[in-house]
């Protein structure tokens, strides 16, 4: 199942925390993935921010820890939107198989114990999750969460990162 905040916030934490996260290797998959997750990631907050749609990613990775609330339905339109462009989501709103092994394997040279860890905990786990859009990503993203203690510590940092104010459930 795509899991792309689960990626993404890895990749950015790794990033943040000095692993060189610069495409200097053109056929560097690691690179490619970034730099993708990256501009896309970017280019839907942009379109977001255009169409007065604002919300804060510290906010949005909070809205993993209690019960889905509407308030947080932006903040799926925006993992929706980055799992469209990124094409882990195809434009059926199923999830993308292919694309998600590339990324996985493109990823587990340099996050081995976490990539290690969603192979044998969130997978088994959270292969029943069922959904289209943002529900399937929401629902697999908690279900991730819930069964890797990596992921959620990643989540956390996360948030700890780019919290603007305290929030609540």
């Amino acid at each position: 199942m795509s899991q792309i905040l689960y990626l993404y916030v890895t990749a950015l934490l790794l990033c943040v925390t000095g692993i060189n996260c610069e495409n200097k290797n053109e056929e560097d998959a690691f690179s490619k993935v970034l730099t993708n997750y990256f501009n896309k990631a970017f280019q839907c907050k942009k379109e977001f921010e255009d169409s007065g749609k604002n919300f804060d990613i510290g906010e949005c990775m909070v809205m993993f820890d209690g019960d889905d609330d509407p308030k947080f339905d932006v903040c799926k339109e925006y993992i929706l939107c980055v799992s469209k462009k990124t094409n882990l989501i195809k434009e059926d709103g199923q999830y993308n198989i292919a694309e998600h092994e590339y990324i996985v394997n493109a990823l587990e040279p340099k996050f081995g114990e976490l990539i290690k860890e969603y192979k044998t905990k969130v997978v088994p786990a959270c292969k029943g999750v069922s959904g289209i859009n943002s529900e399937l990503l929401y629902k697999y993203i908690k279900c991730a969460l819930k069964n890797s203690p990596m992921a959620m510590n990643v989540k956390d940092m996360f948030v700890g990162l780019f919290k603007k104010k305290d929030i609540k459930n």
